[in-house]
């Protein structure tokens, strides 16, 4: 207002000089050549100052910008950011993303949203992310989007070879040791961890998982194995941990052993522990070679089936007859597996079956029935012997009137080598009847040998007929029926 009153009074101040000058006062149509002389007036202006406040006019649009987007994973689902540049301090900035929405500040330079739960926007391959921020005047900036990819499913995967629990054994050890199991993104890594380290990659066809590891640079031991899946967008998946163990060495026999001794005799089982260098597992069948120094049949110790570090091995004493040895059983090696099987717990079939045979001159065994048969000679001397009669085998030594010895032969009529013990047994007359010689107690008599004793009637008072006995007794049997030689003779 008072710009304009001066400019006003400047305009009549001129006009007012003009005529003053006589410039105003022309002939041929001056300034003033129709008007009629102004009268000087004299204005008296009073100055006056007056405020006056002007509101700007804003048509300048703010600025505002979008930093690149990240895409969603499982790992920033909950937490997502997003963040950018503007310049209207105190300015809303309204952010969506996809369906959801939220707001935040601009502080004149920048803007940007942390902690952003955004799980509730269905995963897709791409989802708008737009930016939109106004000023005081309602000029709107540049709308800012972007795209997004939003995936927070986890790969699925399962670890099927090595199973848990499983060996790798000389048979499957190897430089590139198969490994099997599911999966389901073909697109996503596969690392494969032995004791928590990375070993190799393994890949997927979207349904199968297959790869290779070098098994043979492990350690003989327990490990434990697991898949590690990634997919493009960062989610991680584990399989389940599965143990195993590395066992490329078979098993071997460490020792035979038996604590049996003395005479084995039958329905005896005479057993043997049959040691191993770690745990095996047995199949019904293998068996060890007992050598006895008669056997219509051969001798075996069976070995039980199972699993452990020893295996117990029976041989039956009774099954079958005709097995004698009175000079200590031998054992030979090697083991028989007979068309069983034995291998340690990582399947590693035992490949050496031969062991130190223990000392086992201490068992004996005889189970065969004692068959001996008396003999005499026609004469003494003669060589002409020949069974003597009887059923039991009984000899009458007559009425020699003197002291007559004679020998008698036992004859091993039997299926086997015996031992016997010879017994000479008073009936009355004491004294009657003696042994002169004795090659037969205590000796193995082999399969039809002989052995003799010579016995001696003593033709003493009193008078009259005396008799006696002498029986063949195998150690192993209190009772011998038909091994008696009855003896009888009188005295004059």
């Amino acid at each position: 207002m008072v710009n304009k009153l001066l400019l006003i009074t400047f305009s009549m101040f001129l006009l007012q000089a003009c005529f003053d000058s006589g410039e105003g006062e022309t002939s041929g149509g001056g300034l003033f050549a129709n008007h009629e002389p102004v009268e000087e007036t004299t204005t008296q202006t009073t100055e006056t100052t007056t405020e006056t406040t002007t509101e700007p006019v804003d048509t300048i649009a703010p600025s505002l910008s979008l930093d690149p987007v990240a895409d969603v994973n499982l790992a920033n689902v909950a937490s997502y950011s997003l963040g950018g540049s503007c310049d209207e301090a105190a300015g809303t900035v309204h952010v969506s993303f996809g369906a959801l929405s939220t707001t935040t500040s601009c502080d004149g330079v920048s803007w940007i949203v942390t902690n952003w739960d955004v799980s509730a926007e269905p995963d897709a391959v791409s989802i708008t992310v737009s930016v939109n921020l106004s000023d005081a005047a309602g000029n709107p900036a540049v709308q800012q989007t972007d795209t997004a990819i939003k995936d927070t499913t986890i790969p699925n995967i399962t670890l099927t070879t090595p199973a848990d629990g499983s060996y790798i054994n000389i048979a499957n050890d190897s430089a590139s040791f198969a490994i099997a199991g599911t999966c389901d993104d073909a697109s996503a890594s596969y690392d494969i961890q032995i004791d928590a380290a990375s070993v190799g990659s393994a890949s997927c066809d979207g349904a199968n998982l297959s790869g290779s590891i070098n098994s043979a640079v492990l350690s003989e031991a327990a490990h434990t194995i697991q898949i590690i899946a990634t997919d493009t967008l960062g989610n991680t998946a584990s399989s389940p941990l599965n143990n195993f163990t590395r066992d490329i060495t078979a098993p071997i026999i460490s020792s035979v052993t038996s604590s049996a001794t003395g005479v084995q005799v039958e329905t005896v089982s005479v057993d043997f522990s049959v040691n191993f260098s770690e745990s095996v597992v047995i199949t019904s069948g293998p068996r060890l070679d007992i050598v006895l120094d008669t056997e219509l049949v051969a001798a075996y110790a069976n070995c039980a089936a199972g699993s452990a570090a020893s295996a117990t091995c029976s041989y039956i004493v009774d099954t079958p007859l005709n097995h004698y040895d009175q000079n200590g059983i031998v054992m030979n090696s090697p083991l028989d597996l007979n068309t069983g099987s034995i291998t340690d717990l990582a399947g590693n079939v035992i490949a050496d079956l031969t062991f130190s045979a223990p000392d086992l001159s201490a068992i004996t065994v005889n189970n065969v029935y004692p068959e001996f048969q008396w003999q005499i000679e026609s004469s003494e001397g003669a060589g002409d012997w020949s069974p003597v009669a009887g059923a039991p085998q009984a000899f009458d030594f007559g009425t020699p009137g003197a002291n007559v010895t004679r020998t008698f032969r036992v004859l091993n009529h039997g299926t086997a080598a015996t031992s016997a013990n010879f017994t000479f047994t008073i009936a009355n007359g004491g004294g009657v009847f003696s042994s002169i010689t004795d090659n037969c107690s205590g000796q193995i008599i082999p399969i039809n040998g002989t052995c003799t004793i010579s016995i001696q009637f003593k033709n003493k008072k009193p008078l009259g007929p005396k008799s006696g006995s002498y029986s063949a007794q195998d150690a192993a049997y209190t009772n011998n029926p038909g091994f008696l030689l009855n003896l009888s003779g009188t005295s004059i």
